[in-house]
């Protein structure tokens, strides 16, 4: 065996080593990327839950006072039901593969709901994205396509509350 063959196979060698070295990285970088994706969801959905917050507060003191001049009201329960009006999503998994129910586990009424995939370069596997009105406690059903290299993890809900007919949207994770 020549010197050369021998330098070329362990070239060879080296290049497949570093290859494998390379695919092992992008699968870290690409695993910390959806992390870091899913901090940012995450902390996009608390500061909403803020504004949303301290929105519902003044909502309920004007209610509060609408209501304040008619005989026999009970401003703490007005003020309660007031500040507790809101929609919240609950994602079931149903027993067909990759079939999904969303539910109004809120306690007010939510109009045209829209739901997209997170990133939108999923769209294309997502099935169903339009809802149309679901009150509390009831449910839609969307579907996504399987894939063998990637999955929809996220979507992003987007609806108008029917008591106040302000527009709302949340990211939620698929079970």
């Amino acid at each position: 065996m020549a010197l050369s063959d021998i330098l070329a196979a362990l070239g060879l060698a080296g290049g497949v080593i570093g290859f494998f070295v390379a695919l092992a990285a992008r699968k870290k970088a690409d695993e910390s990327e959806r992390v870091a994706n899913d901090a940012r969801a995450d902390a996009a959905a608390a500061l909403s839950r803020s504004a949303d917050s301290g929105e519902r507060i003044a909502e309920a003191v004007e209610k509060m006072a609408a209501v304040a001049s008619e005989p026999d009201v009970d401003l703490v329960r007005v003020y309660e039901e007031a500040l507790n009006a809101k929609v919240e999503w609950a994602i079931e998994e149903r027993v067909d593969a990759h079939s999904y129910r969303l539910r109004n586990a809120g306690n007010v009424g939510a109009e045209d709901v829209q739901i997209s995939a997170v990133p939108s370069e999923h769209a294309a596997l997502l099935v169903g994205g339009s809802l149309g009105n679901l009150d509390a406690g009831q449910a839609g059903v969307f579907h996504t396509s399987p894939r063998l290299t990637l999955s929809l993890r996220r979507i992003a809900v987007s609806w108008f509350e029917a008591d106040t007919g302000q527009q709302m949207s949340a990211e939620l994770a698929l079970p």
